[in-house]
């Protein structure tokens, strides 16, 4: 894999400092596109195979990408990557890939955050998450599925959804590992080559409290995972990468 000690800030310091801009809003994708698109960079820059594919513009990737657009039952992947059909569309720079509707999926990833009211919101994303790997693996078992979860772990929040303004969050460490340990037990996928079950999870910890002023950073204590978890970021990364590169070689 990639080396780490360089000028290249991965998507957790990036999308804590977007965070202390620009603030979060349960109602905004705007947030979750940009950690998408960081990844994305992430993995052109630490995983071989997906820079090489990078360099060659022979994938292109796509935000909120829309499944089933005409039928009732569509739903939305937040990112997926794959071979580009009409490259002469596609408006290249060699460090992402082109922006573009993929002909194929080769990997699809589901970034979602749990800010507040954790006990309702992890079992919603467990069943996000389900779903999007069940769903593309039955269509190609080839397709990378990843997850990538941010929590909060601020014992304040401020949502501007909320007429009564901060939520308390009591025990909230406690909410937090139990949170951590529910997504290390998602299914992972049967082989490197492709199967059923998710081929990468990743849970980034933040501490922010989304007040006005207030500053976002990456919590890494417990129980945050450490380097080396099955859930810590470049862990996440690196599962991505191997996982593409097998399949996809």
């Amino acid at each position: 894999m990639g080396q780490v000690n360089s000028q290249h800030k991965f998507a957790d310091v990036e999308f804590v400092n977007y965070l202390t801009a620009h603030r979060y809003h349960p109602r905004s994708s705007k947030h979750g596109d940009f950690i998408c698109e960081k990844l994305v960079s992430d993995l052109a820059y630490r995983c071989p195979l997906f820079k090489k594919h990078t360099e060659e513009h022979s994938i292109c990737y796509k935000l909120n990408y829309t499944v089933n657009p005409s039928s009732p039952l569509k739903w939305t992947i937040d990112l997926v990557v794959g071979p580009c059909g009409d490259k002469s569309q596609l408006e290249t720079n060699n460090i992402l890939p082109p922006r573009g509707t993929p002909k194929e999926i080769w990997l699809a990833v589901d970034a979602k955050s749990i800010m507040t009211e954790h006990g309702k919101a992890r079992r919603n994303r467990v069943r996000d998450i389900d779903a999007l790997h069940n769903n593309l693996h039955a269509v190609n078992q080839k397709t990378v599925v990843g997850g990538l979860l941010v929590i909060n772990i601020s014992p304040t929040f401020y949502s501007p959804l909320r007429t009564d303004g901060i939520t308390e969050h009591h025990n909230v460490e406690r909410l937090v590992a139990e949170s951590i340990q529910m997504f290390e037990t998602v299914p992972r996928a049967d082989s490197p080559t492709g199967g059923k079950g998710l081929d990468a999870m990743g849970v980034i910890i933040v501490d922010y409290s989304n007040q006005e002023g207030a500053i976002c950073t990456i919590h890494t204590r417990e129980p945050a995972p450490a380097i080396g978890s099955k859930v810590h970021y470049l862990t996440f990364i690196d599962d991505l990468c191997h996982a593409y590169t097998s399949r996809f070689s």
